[in-house]
């Protein structure tokens, strides 16, 4: 289990344009991964166990070139812990399926099946929530319930579709978030994490 954490700059972060960046992270007990920054704050990926509200004292890890890196000591106070789940590699297939439905008539009937901690938060998902398809610009999401879907912070009615890449992010009937992680070039495959609970954003 790991935990994303946001720390703030100061007032007015929300209208700060953040930026999708991956810096290595080092904390005073580990270490971390940047998921995106701003002027305002920083998000970060951590399998350290963080508390909203208490002191963080950390250093973003810039690498210059291959031999030289440039370290900047950072300050802050944490804003939000998001509790994240696994990382799921997606299939290599055409179109891919997500939703909390298992099997139907004995046969699968999601690619993609999410279970979140507690029984009530899995039954606001969809039996079949949501489904990906593969374009030769990357993926098209398509919505298949009327149940809340949010692409990249639009909402999307049941059959419409919006694209998603390597950080796009699409909350679902406002308990699961999944994170879609950019592919380097030694990887064929996207991948997608999911927090298994949420908190609300302040």
């Amino acid at each position: 289990m790991g935990q994303s954490s946001q720390i703030p700059g100061g007032p007015g972060r929300r209208e700060a344009e953040r930026f999708n960046v991956q810096l290595n992270v080092l904390l005073p007990d580990g270490s971390g991964t940047t998921r995106n920054a701003s002027s305002k704050g920083v998000y970060f990926v951590t399998d350290r166990p963080m508390a909203p509200g208490s002191p963080i004292t950390f250093t973003l890890v810039f690498e210059l070139d291959e031999t030289e890196t440039m370290h900047l000591r950072c300050e802050g106070e944490i804003v939000r812990v998001e509790e994240t789940g696994e990382t799921i590699a997606l299939p290599k297939q055409e179109v891919i399926t997500f939703g909390r439905l298992g099997k139907e008539s004995g046969t699968q009937a999601n690619d993609i099946v999410l279970k979140l901690a507690t029984t009530e938060n899995t039954n606001r998902i969809s039996r079949w929530h949501f489904q990906l398809r593969r374009t030769s610009e990357g993926y098209v999401l398509r919505s298949l319930t009327s149940a809340a879907t949010q692409a990249d912070g639009r909402d999307l009615k049941k059959n419409e579709e919006a694209p998603v890449r390597g950080g796009s992010i699409v909350r679902l009937a406002g308990v699961a978030t999944l994170v879609f992680l950019p592919t380097g070039p030694e990887r064929s495959d996207s991948s997608v994490a999911y927090p298994v609970t949420i908190k609300p954003e302040g």
